[in-house]
């Protein structure tokens, strides 16, 4: 057993999400998990730690990356970027097929307003609609706040659509990748875009994977089963219709937003009978893998709606075509015994995983020039 004395040590680096990054729980809790075993002493940091060993998680302005470029010149100092985004061309996410100006255009919204909406689009918007209103026209102002709503999807609108947020993603995670001695993509699936786009990089797949073969969710066997179906994370229009077509059948259904934090999200899973992953769009054909591994952690019986890609978690899961999808979760109510089979996968996923945690620990070699047998399987993937 190594001392903690002489653990080194590794900085998670956090402030380019903001203070109080909830949405990195996922990411920290498995980089915890995964790093500890390798004798390395996790450590967290609002910002890169000059002289040490920093690892970040794409997304960053343009502070940011002078922060990153001033400790990158400091001798000793060592970067793993994580890139957690789908590569499409010169951007991120580049997958909406309902673009800003075809919402435009659909709105009920004034002539003047559409046509200063064209020319500052949908990021903008919202300020510039707030601003005239509250000066010009307060008596009009929740008339417009709902109109903008409405149209632009404000409380409903999937951040895949808002492609200039992408694209300045991009241009600043590019910005960052020279001066990092690995990228590291979360999928496979990512991986063949990045290496043809960031060639002479050191792109590798970081293997996510299960560390323990206990549940790692306390509250799994304590609490009643109460809840039929829970989905946790954003919402979009197709995942809204599938899980209103649930409750349309009488069933209770819970929805819970990516920023729950582990406690309570916890806590659902634990009241939940089925956990459901539901792409994002019917022409969505990517897997959940950090969704999939954390509710295999914790015990839960899951249905995932299937795309065209597969990843090794789903080897433990109840997978369905799409058309299938609703039948297939109404099937599965049918189980007894929820626990015993949710445990049961999470044991399953543990003893698969052998194999890619000692890939991991091969990333972790100054220089990071290992995992050439994974760019080569995602090249052919």
């Amino acid at each position: 057993m190594v001392r903690r004395s002489q653990l080194n040590k590794v900085y998670l680096v956090y402030g380019n999400h903001g203070r109080s990054p909830g949405q990195l729980e996922d990411y920290h809790t498995y980089l915890n998990q995964a790093l500890a075993p390798q004798g390395l002493q996790v450590l967290y940091t609002e910002d890169p730690v000059a002289g040490e060993f920093n690892i970040l998680i794409e997304f960053f302005d343009l502070e940011f990356v002078h922060k990153v470029r001033k400790a990158s010149k400091v001798s000793g100092t060592r970067m793993i970027l994580i890139a957690t985004e789908f590569l499409t061309g010169p951007t991120f996410n580049d997958f909406s097929t309902m673009l800003s100006q075809t919402l435009l255009r659909r709105s009920n919204l004034p002539k003047w307003v559409r046509s200063i909406g064209h020319a500052v689009g949908p990021i903008l918007m919202p300020r510039f609609i707030r601003t005239m209103a509250l000066n010009y026209l307060p008596d009009n102002y929740i008339k417009f706040r709902a109109e903008y709503r409405r149209h632009f999807g404000v409380a409903r609108q999937s951040t895949y659509e808002m492609n200039q947020y992408w694209q300045d993603r991009y241009e600043f995670f590019c910005d960052v990748v020279p001066l990092c001695e690995q990228i590291w993509c979360v999928t496979p699936h990512q991986m063949p875009a990045y290496l043809q786009q960031f060639e002479g990089s050191n792109i590798n797949l970081m293997p996510l994977v299960s560390w323990t073969e206990a549940c790692s969710n306390s509250d799994q066997g304590k609490l009643e089963k109460d809840i039929d179906f829970l989905f946790t994370g954003s919402i979009t229009p197709y995942r809204e219709s599938v899980l209103k077509e649930l409750k349309l059948l009488g069933y209770k259904v819970m929805e819970g937003p990516p920023t729950w934090p582990a406690y309570m999200r916890d806590h659902y899973v634990a009241r939940s009978k089925v956990c459901l992953q539901i792409r994002q769009n019917p022409s969505w054909k990517y897997p959940s893998v950090m969704r999939y591994h954390h509710l295999l952690n914790s015990g839960a019986v899951i249905v995932a709606d299937k795309g065209l890609e597969t990843c090794m978690q789903e080897t433990f899961l109840i997978t369905t075509p799409p058309e299938e999808f609703v039948e297939t979760c109404v099937r599965t109510l049918k189980n007894t015994d929820f626990l015993a089979q949710g445990r049961k996968a999470g044991a399953d996923y543990y003893k698969a995983s052998a194999q890619d945690r000692l890939e991991f620990a091969r990333l972790l070699n100054p220089g990071g020039k290992k995992m050439q047998p994974a760019r080569e399987q995602a090249l052919n993937h």
